[in-house]
């Protein structure tokens, strides 16, 4: 293999981690959201005893 297919491939390779990270940090992002929205109505269900 030359040295331009070799560096194709792991300019491949670091593309789709690059991807996945982001995909990753959007699916983060998006479930923190989701967390602090739960929190206040989790909390307002315990101080009314209903947990």
């Amino acid at each position: 293999m030359g040295q331009q297919q070799k560096g194709k491939i792991k300019t491949s390779a670091s593309c789709a981690r690059r991807k996945k990270v982001e995909s990753l940090k959007k699916f983060q992002q998006s479930t923190e959201e989701e967390l602090e929205k739960l929190t206040p109505a989790i909390l307002d269900k315990a101080f009314k005893g209903e947990l």
